[in-house]
């Protein structure tokens, strides 16, 4: 029987080549191979494993720096507010301050020179408190006025907290107007509280809203996280970045 020259040359060569495996096997070559393999893709892995670390951690630091920059721009921002509004009222003070006394002094002056004329100085100084007054009512009802754009505004508040409280709650024009300025005073820590929760959450929703001040059209920013629970109105004259 003929046997193919080239089907036993191959047949030889995968011979010696299976043997020069199991050799390597046997040796513990190919099992040292396979760990060095192993280990320099391990520590391929552990470079990239570092280096996304590296990343997320400046990532990290970055997010943590920007909410305290923005904490640090509210808390100046409140503080210059607090200083001005400060300076303001000192500065009515002194100005009232001047004012009553120039008008002592001059009061004081007309009555030293003129005793004979005092019928005729009261009498002028009843019409000075009269017109006093009459102004002081009209600023009264200039300020009532722009307070809140019209009565029927004041009419709707008070209607409706009438209903909610079965009649027992009925407010003044006056009273009403007070509300806004007085419950800004004292909700001044939630507010504080709120902004915190905002500048901490992942995400800060924020959109303008029209609205009317004085019958004139301004904007509303608004800024929610829905994570926290959490909402801010503030008033502006426009809207956009700027704003």
């Amino acid at each position: 029987m003929k046997i193919n020259f080239e089907y036993v040359t191959n047949l030889q060569y995968e011979v010696k080549a299976l043997r020069t495996k199991l050799k390597m096997y046997e040796s513990g070559e190919a099992y040292r191979r396979q760990q060095e393999t192993y280990e320099k893709r391990l520590k391929e892995k552990d470079c990239i494993i570092a280096s996304l670390k590296k990343e997320l951690a400046e990532s990290h630091l970055e997010t943590v720096t920007v909410r305290n920059n923005w904490m640090q721009v509210f808390d100046d921002m409140e503080k210059e507010h607090k200083k001005a509004l400060s300076r303001e009222q000192h500065k009515n003070v002194r100005m009232e301050n001047r004012a009553l006394k120039a008008e002592r002094d001059q009061w004081h002056d007309k009555w030293s020179r003129k005793q004979a004329e005092v019928y005729s100085a009261l009498t002028e100084l009843e019409e000075e408190k009269q017109k006093n007054c009459r102004l002081t009512a009209q600023v009264n009802r200039n300020f009532e006025n722009s307070s809140i754009p019209s009565s029927v505004s004041h009419g709707k508040i008070r209607t409706l907290l009438s209903e909610l409280t079965g009649g027992e709650i009925t407010l003044s024009d006056g009273l009403i107007n007070s509300l806004g300025r007085e419950f800004s005073e004292k909700t001044g820590a939630e507010k504080q509280e709120i902004i915190r929760k905002l500048m901490y959450s992942p995400v800060m929703n924020a959109d303008f809203t029209n609205a009317n001040v004085n019958v004139k059209s301004a904007q509303v920013l608004v800024l929610a996280s829905p994570l926290n629970n959490v909402s801010l109105y503030i008033g502006k004259e426009k809207r956009g970045t700027k704003a």
